[in-house]
């Protein structure tokens, strides 16, 4: 199998998800050759190859005691994403949804990506992901040069300010614009996020994400996103951080 330039941009491919799909061209792999023959380290390739195995795009096959990985359908799947619409692909776990959301970033680099975001979510997010994990993922939308559109409400500010300094720095400096709409507007426990191409909805709670990559849905999510967020008043995040810090 040779995957061509256009597949590796339908399907968003990373560079170690193809490495993986190119060690699995020739027949399927058990995960220690999997590990050996693409070079990647087994705490490396586990969430990779879960990812993949998510998406469809590698099956999981029942060998005696243990679990053979091949190929899925490519073409197929390569078909699906350029008509624009993918079966939603589920993730549990935080350590899942964590490696999702990395992924994400460094795929959709230089990009806008709008966002709305609760407050009891922002509080599940802290409290079931790690500050070193969050921490990672700041950096990595700073890196990645992604601009955060954002829709929260005036509640966060109080839970913003009660974090921990390291954890501000991360934040202080992103390319964000920042809609504060009423109260009782975000009276719900989950978070969205609307990439290019897809969306991601989020339940830190259950520790759930569902992401779902349809052209039609996204295009009606962006419209519904800019008129809800004529509903509220723009705020300075980083101005606020920044005074924040000096407290």
């Amino acid at each position: 199998m040779r995957l061509t330039a256009q597949q590796i941009t339908l399907l968003n491919l990373s560079s170690r998800e193809l490495t993986v799909l190119r060690t699995l061209a020739k027949g399927p792999l058990l995960m220690s050759q999997i590990v050996t023959k693409s070079h990647t380290p087994r705490m490396t390739l586990y969430p990779t190859l879960k990812l993949l195995v998510r998406r469809t795009l590698v099956l999981q096959i029942k060998h005696g005691k243990r679990w053979l990985y091949q190929l899925g359908d490519l073409h197929q799947l390569t078909h699906n994403t350029f008509q624009g619409t993918v079966d939603p692909t589920h993730y549990h776990g935080t350590a899942e949804i964590l490696t999702l959301y990395s992924m994400l970033f460094g795929l959709h680099a230089s990009k806008r990506v709008c966002v709305v975001q609760s407050t009891s979510s922002a509080h599940q997010m802290l409290m079931r992901a790690k500050e070193p994990a969050i921490h990672q993922l700041n950096t990595e939308i700073k890196r990645n040069h992604i601009l955060i559109d954002a829709i929260v409400s005036p509640s966060i500010l109080n839970l913003s300010k009660s974090q921990s300094s390291s954890w501000k720095k991360t934040i202080e400096g992103r390319s964000t614009s920042v809609t504060l709409v009423p109260e009782k507007s975000m009276q719900f426990m989950s978070e969205l996020w609307i990439f290019d191409d897809r969306i991601v909805l989020t339940n830190w709670k259950t520790g759930t994400a569902t992401v779902i990559q349809d052209k039609e849905v996204v295009s009606v999510l962006i419209e519904m996103f800019y008129a809800f967020k004529e509903t509220g008043k723009r705020f300075d995040s980083n101005e606020f951080l920044r005074n924040s810090l000096k407290e």
